[in-house]
């Protein structure tokens, strides 16, 4: 008889595991679906039982492989779908090459308990494999927060199959963020880089670094705008190169495409990248910030451009999604919530209300529009 998972149940709901003499064995089977059977004893004595009645049923345990092959085949599976975007099934790879390496990875599936996974959870954050992930010699609680996250997603696929019981790791809470805030440059220090930038030979990387600063794209996005869609007041970002891939496809969300207007200096640098692709026979190259064989630059070799060029200046510890938060906060000084998150490309507004807060002015304001009166007929009382 073939078992796809097997439990036990308290009769008694009222008492704690410690107290409670009155169970309920279960165990679900292909054959003749779930068989149960009444147990009086300890929690532990109740657990023994259990494994008694399995071998009583002739059990035939198919969760007996280990988690760490349930674990790749599992993720495998996901890619070969095709359902999931590359990024996320590279994310989904990364921990599970962590989970491979901890103590879960040769334990059997029913076997697993909360506290064999707040073991390895430790181990892995302790032994670090990626340097850069480090924050002070153990895995930052950010990347550990991705592990944490994907090993309860594949316990909670366990059950959803009925191959485990319960999720050992349910009642596990995920460690907090550690990822530094962001500071924002001055807007004299993004005119100053603009500037900086001009001072480059023109190329497709410095025609990216343009469109994050002035537009705040993302890196993505930057290097696959296309030319014909690069207009002298208006622009559209239609597409975006795949971090994991360096396919091209559709932004992050649908609302990541967008119209944006282009200011005059963005549009009198897209006129130097124009000159400079037609004078090395690019002119018909699809992506405006192309390569030197008029392809796309993948969002990578920008990111290793960037951090070989700034070294020396002033923004040497500057990184590139600090251009697109620094554009942004900006902006936000002038738009609403809505305004900002059409601009920035995000399909909520939960995002804007890093950059957005309270202004009892623009409130106060809105409302004398909204009444149809002057500002000064009204008194603003102290709480």
């Amino acid at each position: 008889m073939q078992i796809k998972s097997a439990g036990i149940w308290k009769r008694d709901k009222d008492k704690p595991n410690g107290k409670c003499r009155r169970w309920r064995l279960w165990v679900l089977t292909e054959e003749e679906g779930r068989k149960t059977r009444c147990f009086d004893g300890t929690h532990s004595m109740a657990t023994k039982a259990l494994e008694a009645y399995k071998v009583e049923l002739g059990a035939i345990i198919p969760n007996a492989e280990s988690f760490g092959a349930y674990v790749e085949a599992r993720v495998k599976a996901r890619a070969e779908s095709g359902d999931i975007s590359p990024n996320t099934i590279a994310k989904e790879w990364r921990c599970a090459r962590a989970i491979r390496r901890s103590p879960l990875d040769g334990m059997r599936i029913d076997a697993i308990k909360p506290g064999d996974c707040r073991k390895s959870m430790k181990w892995i954050r302790d032994n670090p494999q990626r340097p850069k992930l480090t924050r002070d010699g153990v895995l930052s609680k950010t990347s550990m927060l991705d592990i944490y996250r994907f090993a309860r997603q594949t316990f909670e696929q366990l059950v959803d199959d009925e191959l485990l019981a319960r999720n050992p790791m349910a009642k596990i809470k995920d460690p907090k963020p550690d990822t530094p805030e962001v500071e924002a440059l001055s807007w004299e220090e993004l005119m100053g880089l603009l500037d900086w930038l001009d001072t480059l030979p023109m190329s497709g990387y410095v025609m990216a670094m343009y469109l994050i600063v002035c537009q705040a794209l993302r890196r993505g996005e930057s290097v696959a705008v296309l030319d014909a869609e690069m207009l002298p007041t208006i622009m559209c970002v239609s597409q975006a190169i795949k971090e994991a891939t360096g396919e091209v496809g559709p932004p992050k969300s649908e609302a990541g495409r967008r119209d944006l207007p282009v200011m005059p200096r963005l549009a009198a640098k897209v006129e130097q990248m124009r000159a400079w692709k037609r004078a090395r026979g690019l002119a018909d190259a699809k992506p405006l910030a192309c390569n030197v064989q008029g392809g796309y630059i993948r969002p990578q070799n920008l990111y290793r451009w960037w951090r070989e060029m700034r070294k020396g200046t002033a923004y040497a510890e500057v990184r590139l999604h600090q251009l697109r938060h620094s554009t942004l906060t900006h902006m936000a000084r002038s738009m609403s919530a809505f305004d900002l998150m059409d601009f920035a490309g995000w399909n909520s507004l939960k995002p804007t209300r890093t950059y957005i807060h309270d202004d009892y002015t623009s409130v106060y304001r809105g409302v004398c529009v909204a009444w149809g009166i002057q500002e000064s007929d009204t008194i603003r009382l102290a709480a």
